[in-house]
C-alpha cells in the first residue's frame, strides 16, 4: 500500500514537472498513471478506503487538460476531485475551496455561466471563512465572478 502511494507521488511529481516545463502533452500519461496508482491503492487492503491523494491527482490531470484547452476533460476530473475532497477532508477544507475555484474557472471557459458562478461563489465563501486567507486568491475569485456577471 505504501509503495503504491510512493510510486503515485513520484509519477505525480514527474507529471507536474513536465507540465510546468510546457510539456503538458507528455505530462498527461504520467499524471494518469499517478491517478491509477492512487485509485488502486484505495483498494489495496481489500476494503475501499478513499484518499484525498486521488483528488489531488484528479486536479493535476484536470489542470493539464485545462492548459491544453481541453475543458470538457478538465471539468470531468475537477468535478471528480471536488467529490473526493468533500468526502475525505470535509465541506470546509481549503483543498475543496481550491478545487471549486478551478472547476468554476473551467466552467466559465466553456460558457457555463450559472454553474461557474455557483462554484466560484462557493469557493469564495470557503476562502474568506479560513483563519488566514490569501487576498490574491479572494481577489481572483471576485474578478472571475464579476467578469461573468457582465
Amino acid at each position: 500500500l505504501q509503495h503504491a502511494k510512493n510510486a503515485g507521488g513520484l509519477y505525480l511529481g514527474l507529471g507536474l514537472l513536465r507540465d510546468r516545463l510546457g510539456r503538458t502533452r507528455e505530462a498527461l500519461p504520467v499524471l494518469y498513471q499517478s491517478l491509477d496508482m492512487y485509485e488502486n491503492a484505495c483498494h489495496a487492503t481489500g476494503t475501499f478506503v478513499e484518499s484525498s491523494l486521488v483528488a489531488k491527482a484528479h486536479m493535476s490531470v484536470g489542470h493539464a487538460h485545462e492548459h491544453l484547452g481541453e475543458y470538457v476533460d478538465a471539468e470531468k476530473h475537477m468535478r471528480s476531485a471536488v467529490g473526493v475532497f468533500e468526502r475525505t477532508v470535509g465541506g470546509e477544507s481549503p483543498l475543496l475551496a481550491g478545487a471549486l475555484g478551478s472547476l468554476g474557472k473551467v466552467q466559465a471557459a466553456q460558457g457555463k455561466v450559472g454553474e461557474a458562478v455557483k462554484n466560484l461563489a462557493h469557493a469564495l465563501d470557503l476562502e474568506v471563512a479560513k483563519d488566514a486567507f490569501h487576498t490574491r486568491t479572494v481577489w481572483e475569485l471576485l474578478e472571475e465572478i464579476k467578469n461573468l456577471a457582465h
